[in-house]
């Protein structure tokens, strides 16, 4: 069934554009077995996540045009200096310096939850992991966390991504820890803690985003 999705998202990004990929991924509707696994086909991804407790391809990215990140780049100033003795004359030669810096701004494209094991339910020891997708590469500095929607947990602090633009924070369920209505993620969840997340120029990023609601596949219990 994975490789009839592989197909289907194959051909529309072919015949119809990436404009219609996302279509073609919704009318697929393609089960899949292994929790976790991500597909990627273009520039969409998929994962192979819990829905009404089956196994089925969730798309958690959608091609989008993005500004290139680029960073500070500067060519060095030279003065070469020749001298012609016979004539009594001095000539010299500079280059000049520039500098192009990138003013995008990196936004959030995408947030999601790292699905769980088949049975949909954080286990004590287990990880729950958000990733968020910015549209450019983004630097951290500090211990940024962002607070789950749920009941007796929520802050979760920035595990990696540093320099990427895939930023991944990481709670790790401990004794006690019970979600029978699941977990969830308020909207622009992230909270600084007097960290920064910039572009590699240095340009500060949005870091508004939607709510992920709490769901039943996202479960955490002993």
């Amino acid at each position: 069934m994975g490789k009839k999705l592989v197909s289907s998202v194959v051909l529309a990004c072919v015949l119809l554009g990436p404009s219609s990929i996302v279509e073609a991924t919704v009318k697929e509707s393609a089960r899949c077995t292994q929790a976790g696994k991500v597909l990627k086909v273009s520039d969409v991804k998929l994962v192979c996540g819990r829905v009404n407790r089956k196994l089925k391809w969730i798309l958690i990215s959608n091609p989008v045009a993005t500004t290139p990140a680029t960073a500070a780049v500067t060519t060095t100033t030279t003065a070469v200096t020749t001298t012609t003795v016979a004539a009594g004359t001095t000539t010299t030669s500079t280059t000049t310096t520039t500098t192009s810096v990138s003013t995008a701004i990196p936004k959030i494209l995408s947030v999601v939850f790292r699905a769980p094991g088949a049975d949909g339910i954080y286990h004590v020891g287990q990880h729950i992991r958000v990733a968020f997708t910015f549209s450019m590469p983004v630097n951290v500095t500090g211990a940024p966390y962002v607070m789950l929607e749920a009941t007796n947990i929520g802050k979760t602090p920035f595990l990696d991504g540093n320099g990427t633009t895939s930023l991944l924070f990481s709670y790790t369920v401990v004794t006690g820890d019970v979600e029978t209505s699941g977990v969830g993620l308020g909207a622009n969840s992230i909270v600084l803690n007097g960290a920064t997340i910039k572009s590699l120029s240095g340009v500060t990023a949005d870091l508004t985003h939607a709510r992920l609601s709490r769901s039943a596949s996202r479960l955490v219990g002993p």
